[in-house]
């Protein structure tokens, strides 16, 4: 997958509300998410079970809310 997926291809990460988000970052062949082609520098909204295709590579997410279970230990007292 080295070889057809560019070091700059897409960016997956946790914005500010405390979602997961991807951004097509201008690659050569594109980004899709569910089979639909991402528009470059826009951020779309993960769903567990979403699809991912960067050229040849399919990913699909599958994940918890940690975030929301982080914050509230944030809150909550440290155990020594």
């Amino acid at each position: 997958y080295l070889n057809v997926v560019s070091r700059l291809n897409a960016e997956i990460g946790v914005k500010a509300e405390n979602y997961l988000a991807i951004q097509e970052l201008h690659s050569t062949n594109g980004t899709y998410l569910n089979g639909k082609h991402l528009k470059p520098l826009y951020s779309y909204r993960l769903h567990d079970g979403d699809q991912i295709r960067m050229s040849s590579l399919v990913l699909t997410v599958h994940y918890k809310q940690v975030v929301e279970e982080l914050a509230a230990q944030e809150g909550a007292p440290q155990q020594a």
